[in-house]
């Protein structure tokens, strides 16, 4: 026959459980750590994508200051364009 559990027994199997479930905790927030880094990593990488892709190549843009701006825009011929909703609305 069998004899219930003594003290001992029963502290040490209760500091093992204690043991195990604190290195699951630890582990499990490892985890989480090392997620967080990389969704953190990939949401930095798609920012830079995005800027890099609104700003298109450094190659293509155009560098100017302000007096060569306006300089340019004085050069600048003006068209007039009119749609043809306005000839429509002046003939009624």
């Amino acid at each position: 026959m069998q004899s219930a559990p003594n003290s001992k027994d029963l502290s040490a199997y209760a500091e093992l459980i204690n043991a195990s479930a604190n290195a699951i905790e630890t582990l499990n927030k490892i985890i989480v750590q090392d997620k967080k880094g990389q969704t953190l990593k990939e949401l930095k990488k798609m920012d830079y994508d995005m800027k890099k892709d609104l700003l298109g190549d450094a190659k293509e843009m155009l560098v100017l200051s302000r007096e060569d701006m306006f300089k340019k825009l004085k050069n600048v011929e003006i068209v007039e364009i009119k749609s043809e909703l306005d000839s429509t609305d002046n003939k009624n």
